[in-house]
């Protein structure tokens, strides 16, 4: 639902005021992943093609640049920040 917002708002009068993007997130290390045992943290980082949890400043690293100038003609997309779990 957020997606279509997003892609409805982009194509109404404000597209060219400012720009939108979603992030999708991946397992982040966070106090949540801490809580996980070795053995299912183990798990889940099999899973991630990039072999680790992200980090937070990996997060904000990616909002940042997209809240750039130099991001300025990125709008309306959905940024998968998930260690290559998903790749579309």
């Amino acid at each position: 639902m957020i997606k279509t917002v997003i892609q409805i708002i982009n194509k109404d009068e404000y597209a060219n005021t400012f720009s939108l993007f979603d992030e999708a997130l991946g397992f982040i290390k966070t106090a949540m992943t801490e809580a996980l045992n070795e053995d299912q943290q183990a798990k889940i980082t099999n899973t991630i093609p990039n072999g680790k949890f992200g980090l937070p400043e990996d997060i904000a690293s990616a909002a940042a640049f997209l809240s750039s100038e130099e991001a300025g003609y990125i709008t309306g997309q959905t940024i998968h920040i998930n260690g290559g779990m998903v790749m579309i």
